[in-house]
């Protein structure tokens, strides 16, 4: 796939849009993931989850060493519109469950029957947080796993180091420049949830 530069979503988009396969995974430059990613996801979504949430380790440079990043194995169902604002407000933007996009393995038919892509990460902050909280707004399952299936590079220079990884859903939610007001206005435009 060649094209100009047009950032990490104007990359992911044309992947998103060229994927043949049933599941996406997004895998940054200077990351690692576990051989058994895949293995350890697949069932879950085969089992009708559209998207699965899983641990991760953070590998920093500075420190040339490993931590990870635990989370609390979980099912959601999500039935109603009220189910997925306290999911997203609650689990997702409170850090309980990783928000990033790279932690997270995807149904493709449910990323292509909602018509979901990133917003262009030129232009807003946590590109990622949009995107998984556009998916959740629309999501019906979601499997979160504890097992660490990724390596995280934390880099002194890079974008995303002085993003928050735990904080206030409030906080996560100004420093993207929404509100829950504006989650639910997308939600109810999308599925006409109330």
């Amino acid at each position: 796939i060649h094209q100009q530069n047009e950032g990490l979503s104007g990359a992911r988009n044309k992947g998103l849009r060229a994927a043949r396969g049933e599941y996406i995974c997004f895998v940054d430059s200077d990351d690692l993931v576990r051989p058994q990613l895949l293995e350890t996801c697949v069932p879950h979504l085969r089992a009708g989850n559209d998207m699965v949430f899983f641990a991760f380790y953070y590998y920093n440079d500075r420190d040339k060493g490993y931590a990870v990043r635990p989370v609390a194995a979980n099912a959601f169902e999500l039935k109603t519109g009220s189910d997925r604002m306290s999911f997203i407000t609650g689990e997702m933007l409170t850090g309980k469950v990783p928000w990033q996009a790279w932690n997270t393995l995807y149904s493709r038919s449910f990323i292509e029957k909602n018509s979901l892509c990133f917003t262009d990460s030129r232009i807003i902050f946590a590109e990622d947080v949009n995107f998984n909280v556009k998916c959740a707004s629309l999501a019906e399952m979601i499997y979160i796993l504890s097992d660490p299936l990724y390596y995280y590079r934390v880099r002194e220079d890079s974008l995303s180091h002085d993003c928050p990884a735990k904080g206030t859903s409030g906080q996560l939610l100004g420093k993207m420049n929404l509100n829950a007001r504006d989650i639910s206005l997308w939600m109810n435009s999308r599925k006409g949830l109330s």
